[in-house]
């Protein structure tokens, strides 16, 4: 559905919204009593790749990076969890002007309560209609959007927050759980990864079509990711590449999805049950790398980026390895952070970080 969340026209007087969207919209005030030049601002549901591909392309625009087929499994993961800010006037008409992703896992229980996990991400208004309310109507606007889903049940919102904007976010209740470190590894035809023969073996490349272990994989990564969400890990494993690895058992203990960028690649998620298994399954992204790219690689001054996401936590000891083993450059840092339902003992937030000592690597930051 593409279904109006809500038209303001610059007098600030609602000219239509949805029923819902009424009942708890107006009493907000974020929005700003004119735009100039604008006749409304309309803020909508994208529908279908090409709409959410807008994202994509702020996202690059923002040197954000994302990766070039990030679009359809995005919106695989929830349909209605892309709002799109558009300006409408005589000319040049209706145009897109910012959005934000508010995106919805399945329900998920702890302590026998069910809770409802929201994603914020892609929270982008070009760069010319800033500092006129237009942030601050996608911001609360996605926010009022993921309370009201399903009935309103509890919701637990989450976000990565670049340093600069934690305090603006802290702000609206938004509590840091952890930190997170972007590191660049420049991979040149020579470059190796160690990891021993028993861990190595263990790793084979996934096929979403292979059902049995496809199902394996989902369990898994339920369990470390804190909830589950099959509908986003098919087209992220269809999309890129996938290895796991396997005891000898055939149990999965890890995986790692890498894929590729505007700008080299990125890894994510790189989950592992340790250190070797981690290391294991990082060699063979790198060699997928090293081969894929073979040709650009072989004139010996050249490198391919590959980007690693890890995070800062006591659970963790061994998260940053990788990167300080292996040289890699820091590109910047972000904060996790969450805003609990209300009266909430914190257990929701502890159910979802229950497994950060098996990340070593972040899934993506838009997606959590």
């Amino acid at each position: 559905s593409s279904r109006l969340l809500l038209r303001l026209p610059a007098s600030q007087k609602p000219v239509e919204a949805s029923g819902w969207w009424l009942d708890h919209f107006w009493s907000i005030p974020m929005f700003p009593r004119s735009v100039e030049g604008m006749q409304a601002l309309a803020l909508r549901l994208m529908k279908g790749d090409a709409e959410v591909q807008f994202c994509v392309e702020m996202a690059r625009q923002e040197g954000w990076n994302p990766g070039l087929s990030d679009a359809s499994a995005f919106l695989a993961t929830d349909s209605e969890g892309y709002i799109v800010a558009e300006s409408k006037s005589p000319n040049p008409g209706t145009v897109p002007i910012g959005c934000i992703s508010c995106v919805q896992y399945p329900l998920t229980t702890t302590d026998g309560r069910p809770f409802r996990y929201c994603f914020l991400g892609f929270f982008i208004v070009a760069q010319e209609h800033r500092r006129k309310g237009i942030g601050a109507a996608l911001w609360n606007g996605a926010l009022e959007h993921g309370r009201q889903r399903d009935g309103g049940s509890d919701v637990v919102f989450g976000l990565d927050a670049v340093v600069e904007q934690r305090d603006r976010y802290a702000k609206s209740g938004f509590e840091v759980a952890f930190s997170s470190v972007r590191y660049e590894l420049r991979v040149t035809s020579t470059t190796v990864i160690e990891r021993d023969d028993a861990s190595a073996s263990g790793v084979s490349r996934l096929s979403a079509d292979d059902a049995a272990v496809f199902d394996q994989l989902v369990a898994y990564d339920a369990a470390v990711f804190g909830c589950g969400r099959r509908s986003f890990l098919l087209p992220w494993v269809k999309n890129n590449a996938c290895f796991i690895h396997r005891a000898n058992d055939g149990n999965i203990e890890g995986y790692i999805v890498i894929r590729e960028c505007f700008r080299g690649f990125k890894v994510g998620p790189l989950f592992a049950d340790g250190l070797p298994t981690a290391e294991a399954l990082f060699g063979a992204a790198v060699d997928l790398v090293k081969d894929s790219k073979a040709k650009e690689l072989s004139g010996g001054s050249s490198t391919i980026p590959v980007y690693l996401d890890c995070i800062d936590t006591d659970k963790n000891p061994h998260s940053h390895h990788l990167p300080d083993t292996y040289g890699m450059g820091e590109v910047f840092r972000t904060s996790r952070m969450y805003l609990k339902p209300q009266h909430s003992d914190g257990s929701e937030v502890s159910h979802l970080n229950g497994g950060l000592n098996k990340w070593y690597g972040v899934t993506t930051f838009e997606l959590g």
